[in-house]
């Protein structure tokens, strides 16, 4: 991601935007979850003042110094690498983005999402589903992390997946009929009877 840049609003303020932009000499930097070097924006909140507006500063450490007042990126060897941190991305957003993956990616996530047809094109048993999840507050979207699945206890109803999503999909997998009906039942229950 490009860095924040300070734009003009509706009442003059000025708003936070971010702006996608390859950057000459920085886009050449490659990723790494602990990285050599750190960049900021000249001109942002908490960057010297009287410096262009805009421009981008690089700072990476050199040495191999093991005590250092920055933690947060180590030491740059000679004729090492220079790498920055892209953001904590999972290798999907990584592969799609950057066009590389992470063995070992602690942001590493499955989205599952059930898409939906467009709206004019939903049958009854499709609006049913609707009214269903949205009254449930059941997503169509669920992300799943290895710790996450690691953390569930593994039983022989539910497996490791989430309650909320397995729900969902009980209702996706309703015939129309069977989605109608709950729903009717549902806005009975709820004093919205027509």
């Amino acid at each position: 991601e490009a860095p924040p840049r300070p734009v003009e609003g509706g009442g003059g303020a000025a708003e936070r935007a971010f702006v996608a932009a390859l950057v000459p000499g920085l886009d050449m930097c490659n990723h790494a979850a602990a990285p050599s070097a750190t960049w900021t924006v000249y001109g942002a909140p908490g960057v010297a003042a009287g410096a262009a507006p805009d421009a981008v500063c690089l700072m990476a450490k050199a040495g191999r110094q093991r005590e250092s007042r920055h933690p947060a990126f180590s030491h740059v060897r000679p004729e090492g690498e220079v790498t920055i941190d892209y953001g904590d991305k999972s290798n999907e957003e990584l592969l799609f983005t950057y066009g590389f993956t992470m063995e070992s990616n602690p942001h590493d996530t499955l989205m599952l999402f059930h898409p939906l047809p467009p709206q004019d094109q939903w049958t009854d048993g499709t609006a049913a589903r609707v009214h269903i999840l949205a009254t449930h507050q059941l997503a169509l979207q669920h992300f799943l992390t290895k710790e996450s699945l690691a953390a569930r206890p593994s039983d022989k109803a539910n497996g490791a997946f989430p309650a909320e999503m397995l729900r969902a999909l009980e209702v996706l997998a309703m015939t129309d009929e069977e989605a109608v009906a709950v729903a009717a039942a549902l806005r009975v229950n709820m004093g919205e009877a027509e």
